[in-house]
């Protein structure tokens, strides 16, 4: 999908995805998905994407049950359902996968779907912000700034803000 020793052809990386997706390997559903969900080589069909998502993270695949969040979250394709963006950001943080550890974070932070908890959102924002995930190291950062869920430490938020601004910049 990269164009890596070729160039870049998102029709036949569909292709290819389709054919693996098909052998039930999760990895090819997903990449189908967002192929799906975003249009890009396939014609754009949210109701497929969700259709891939969903088998490939019922089967176990991390990054699919992220995405599956992401949609109920949003109220993407579905209707918007925080229990459900909550059930597979749980799933996904328990296989250690950041991106579920900061949706997961952002839920308990904000209180939906579930009982508002800064102490274990600021927990979750750790776990994700360890893994150099930006927009966790940013909010653990803020976290220590404002005492949110963790005592307040300038000397900290100063620590987790710089590894944020480094994040970022290598976008």
């Amino acid at each position: 999908m990269k164009g890596r020793g070729t160039q870049k052809d998102l029709s036949e990386a569909a292709k290819w995805f389709r054919r693996s997706a098909k052998q039930g390997r999760t990895g090819a559903q997903y990449e189908l998905g967002k192929l799906h969900l975003d249009g890009l080589g396939v014609e754009q069909d949210q109701v497929e994407a969700l259709r891939l998502f969903r088998l490939s993270a019922e089967a176990g695949f991390s990054w699919a049950q992220v995405e599956l969040a992401k949609l109920y979250e949003q109220g993407i394709v579905v209707e918007r359902d925080f229990s459900e963006a909550l059930r597979y950001y749980r799933l996904a943080s328990g296989q250690g996968n950041g991106q579920g550890q900061l949706g997961l974070a952002n839920l308990y932070d904000k209180g939906l779907g579930i009982e508002q908890d800064l102490e274990e959102a600021a927990r979750l924002y750790r776990l994700a912000a360890e893994q150099g995930i930006a927009d966790a190291q940013a909010k653990l950062g803020q976290a220590y700034l404002t005492g949110r869920g963790v005592p307040t430490d300038s000397a900290e938020a100063k620590t987790w803000f710089a590894k944020a601004a480094r994040s970022y910049g290598r976008r």
